[in-house]
């Protein structure tokens, strides 16, 4: 018996772009002609997600909500970075007429007020980003075609980083030298591989100086495991530039105290763990 209620179920309210075009997933997202992909709102357990510090810690809660707001993404592991922070905008620019809520510190007077962003006004401003290849040629002779990072890399990097931090807290001056050896090297390894996740992710494909090319992601990272620091350096500042959604990052708002008045801006982080507190304050730290 079909359930009555189901054509009322919550629908694709908003199409926005994907910066990416869909064009570095393995499936395809279904995009209209205009490259454009529909957006649910989210549902009550979505929210919920954004609540649990465990799920936030380990990226469940955002894969989830992926799956849940645009289903039209096969699979949300292989989202890319520069269209995350677009869907989760677009699942929430229905909410109070488009208006989003934050909290910001006025750097005149030092007060702290709520303040409201137009989320269609800022998805509106969307443009995609070049698809052309994006190659760097390295001293030796290396060909290094970069790609954006997927979320699923970015978060496995969080998690090594957090753990290098953890591991290396249990160093003080009680610990025996032995010990704090071993801790330290153990930190050491997990902020290594924090790192060459990241950037093993950000790389396409390598060509040698003979046009063998090289996409395989296990060699690349055994590359970059054997590779000097400066290189490393060079890629990693390389391969950020490709993150970057072009979404309106700084906002200027006036400020609500009747004694200020004054214009002040203040910069909006994308990081979900963050923006869904809805304090621009708490993000400059």
């Amino acid at each position: 018996m079909s359930d009555p209620l189901s054509h009322f179920y919550r629908t694709k309210e908003i199409f926005v772009k994907l910066p990416s075009k869909g064009h570095w997933y393995k499936q395809k997202p279904t995009l209209t002609a205009d490259h454009e992909i529909g957006v649910y709102p989210m549902s009550v357990k979505d929210e919920v997600l954004f609540k649990v510090p465990d799920t936030l810690y380990n990226g469940d809660a955002i894969f989830e909500v992926i799956k849940s707001i645009a289903p039209d993404i096969i699979d949300p592991y292989e989202i890319c970075l520069v269209d995350v922070d677009v869907l989760l905008l677009a699942s929430r620019s229905n909410l109070n007429s488009g208006e989003m809520p934050v909290t910001a510190g006025c750097p005149h007077c030092k007060k702290v007020h709520e303040y409201e962003i137009k989320l269609k006004d800022i998805l509106s401003k969307v443009q995609h980003i070049s698809t052309e290849p994006t190659e760097l040629e390295l001293s030796n002779g290396l060909i290094v075609t970069f790609k954006p990072n997927t979320l699923a890399s970015v978060n496995a990097s969080h998690i090594m980083n957090t753990e290098s931090i953890r591991i290396a807290s249990q160093i003080n001056d009680d610990t025996d030298p032995e010990s704090a050896k071993e801790l330290f090297k153990s930190s050491l390894e997990k902020t290594t591989g924090a790192t060459i996740i990241v950037i093993s992710d950000a790389i396409e494909k390598i060509t040698t100086p003979d046009g063998t090319v090289v996409d395989n992601i296990e060699s690349i990272a055994n590359w970059l495991t054997n590779t000097d620091a400066a290189t490393i350096e060079i890629l990693k500042k390389h391969s950020s530039n490709l993150n970057k959604s072009g979404m309106q990052t700084q906002f200027t708002f006036i400020c609500s105290n009747e004694e200020c008045k004054e214009e002040f801006q203040a910069p909006l982080d994308y990081n979900p763990a963050f923006f869904f507190t809805n304090n621009l304050d708490k993000q400059k730290t």
